[in-house]
């Protein structure tokens, strides 16, 4: 009868962390839901178009640098 009543005793132990599992694993799922719905349907072809104007705007500051550079070198080579 001991061993009984330890069995169930345990079983019903096993049941609550169970439920308690449950209950967590259904929050997770709701915050995942949640998250997933923030995220822009979209939001491949915006990083794509970032992407494209960061490399337009690479392109301009080095032809922007690159006669700064020039400049200095001739302006330098006159004064010489």
């Amino acid at each position: 009868k001991d061993s009984v009543d330890k069995l169930e005793s345990s079983v019903a132990d096993m049941k609550s962390a169970a439920a308690g599992q449950e209950t967590r694993l259904a929050l997770l799922e709701e915050k995942c839901k949640t998250f997933r719905s923030e995220i822009p349907d979209n939001l491949s072809e915006q990083l794509a178009l970032i992407r494209s104007q960061l490399k337009t705007y690479s392109r301009f500051l080095w032809i922007v640098a690159g006669s700064i550079v020039g400049l200095a070198f001739k302006m330098i080579s006159v004064t010489w």
